[in-house]
Order: structure tokens, then C-alpha cells, then sequence
């Protein structure tokens, strides 16, 4: 994948009895370009598109959409990746 992502989670405590809920379908959100460390010499308008994966933001890139619809997969696909992945 080589580029940002985060996972998406809702959930909800109940102030009242202290218990905590976790909706079970979560999903991942993905940034549009490859990742590379910081380098203050790529403009901020290119940077932001490597670095966040804010849907707000990414929606307005060029490449928005070019790996996942919506820049947006199940956490199912992310972990069958990694499972797939040699690091090292």
C-alpha cells in the first residue's frame, strides 16, 4: 500500500452506567498519494495529499478515488493485506 491510512472506529459511552458500545463495522480511510517523509521542499498543496486522510481534504485531490472508491476500504482488505506483506 505504502500510503497513510487510519481506521475509523464509532463508538459511544454511557456516562450514566459507565459501559462502553463499539459498532463492529469499521472502515479505513487511505491518503491518495504514496507516502514519503516529510521534505519541505514539496509544496504544502502535495504534501497534504500524502499526509492525511481526512476525506475533506483528500476530496479535492486529483488522484482522490484513484485506489479506492471514495478513498475508503474495509478493514477486512487492510488486514488481508498486511497479512500479505513481507516486512523486513
Amino acid at each position: 500500500m505504502n500510503r497513510k491510512f487510519d481506521i475509523r472506529v464509532w463508538a459511544i459511552l454511557n456516562s450514566y452506567d459507565g459501559k462502553f458500545y463499539c459498532f463492529k463495522e469499521s472502515y479505513v480511510r487511505t491518503s491518495s498519494k504514496e507516502y514519503k517523509q516529510y521534505d519541505p521542499d514539496v509544496p504544502n498543496d502535495e504534501q497534504i495529499f500524502m499526509q492525511l486522510t481526512n476525506n475533506a481534504v483528500q476530496n479535492t485531490g486529483e488522484e482522490y478515488g484513484k485506489y479506492e472508491e471514495g478513498n475508503i476500504t474495509s478493514c477486512d482488505t487492510l488486514f488481508r493485506h498486511v497479512s500479505e506483506t513481507e516486512f523486513g
